[in-house]
């Protein structure tokens, strides 16, 4: 091992994985010898936790390579690691820390210089530079849908579209296909007389895919009041649902708000629906509205359906049959039209809730 220069400033993990590779252990065997579960040799790899004392004695007997070496490597990692913290400390403050936490991407007890590391490898950076040139211009657009807005902050939206991103990751939907997608639409809408969403979200996952569209849903996180959104990566829209308000009839009018910006506008655009702006122009938005709207409601129904108020339960639940839609779709309209009362037919509204 006289030969042997480990670079200081990258995880001990790299050096246990060069020690691994000449002596012909595979990972799952390295892992049994450290007795470590999958989840901490994983972690002790990727230098997203400390390299103990104990683990740098359990080392010296799978390698021959001394223990002080290995309390040397972690201690001159670790200043590495201080000095990174030190430069992203703005960035980092800014991130939603606790949700990245409770949803499993940062490791809990683990101090500010493994979590600065941990939330770079979220975002797939291993340093700050490197995330700069990988998001600055989502975070140009989003800074711009954010600017007026007091409720939600650029970087906790980044992060909630990068956690669309991350779920959305194992569908593989075929090329983008505007044609078929406007074609499905009227295989989507029944999906919204489906009260289960255990139920329906797999089928409209489906379908999306078929017309290539990536759909996500991700809970709404710290500083992010987004209720959805669309951005493209490689070529793909993904559409990013949070079920924010827990009703059929937000969730379904954002979906098609959603797929409205994927049909008439710009793949280098960033949409974010629940945002307050009103600094942008409203072109885009009041465009996807319409098309939502005039999809859930085709246009000849729609004098029909705002002559109908509270009185009218009965009407509304027979028109919601007719275009094959909720009843809570029709509800929230006539609602946000001011024509019935918020607080009035709510019970026609499906309230959903997370598992």
């Amino acid at each position: 091992m006289q030969n042997f220069q480990p670079n200081w400033c990258s995880p001990p993990g790299v050096t246990i994985q060069s020690l691994a590779k000449k002596n012909d252990f595979s990972n799952e065997e390295l892992m049994n010898q450290l007795d470590l579960d999958s989840d901490d040799f994983k972690n002790l790899l990727k230098g997203f936790s400390k390299l103990t004392s104990d683990i740098a004695e359990r080392l010296e007997g799978v390698f021959g390579v001394s223990k002080s070496f290995w309390i040397n490597r972690e201690k001159n990692y670790f200043q590495s690691l201080k000095h990174q913290a030190s430069e992203c400390e703005s960035w980092f403050n800014e991130l939603p820390v606790s949700d990245l936490v409770n949803r499993g991407f940062l490791i809990k007890n683990s101090s500010k210089p493994y979590k600065v590391a941990q939330c770079l490898d979220f975002f797939e950076s291993k340093a700050i530079d490197e995330w700069e040139s990988l998001y600055q211009s989502q975070m140009e657009k989003v800074a711009f849908r954010t600017s007026n807005s007091f409720d939600s902050k650029p970087l906790a939206v980044t992060t909630w579209l990068r956690l669309a991103d991350i779920y959305s990751a194992d569908q593989k939907p075929k090329k983008l296909n505007k044609e078929l997608l406007l074609a499905n639409l009227s295989n989507i809408k029944p999906l919204s007389r489906i009260t289960e969403p255990k139920i329906f979200l797999p089928q409209l996952k489906s379908i999306l895919n078929d017309c290539g569209v990536k759909l996500a849903v991700v809970k709404p996180i710290k500083g992010c009041k987004a209720s959805g959104a669309t951005f493209f990566k490689e070529g793909t829209p993904i559409v990013a649902l949070s079920f924010r308000y827990l009703s059929d009839d937000h969730f379904w009018f954002t979906l098609f708000h959603e797929l409205g910006h994927v049909i008439l506008h710009s793949k280098t655009q960033v949409f974010i629906e629940g945002i307050r702006n009103d600094s942008e122009p409203e072109m885009f938005e009041e465009e996807a509205n319409d098309f939502a709207m005039s999809t859930l409601v085709p246009r000849e129904y729609q004098p029909y359906l705002f002559s109908l108020r509270v009185k009218d339960y009965a009407k509304i639940m027979r028109l919601a049959r007719q275009l094959e839609v909720s009843a809570g779709i029709l509800v929230g309209q006539l609602q946000h039209k001011g024509l019935i009362p918020h607080s009035h037919l709510n019970k026609l509204k499906t309230k959903y809730k997370w598992g």
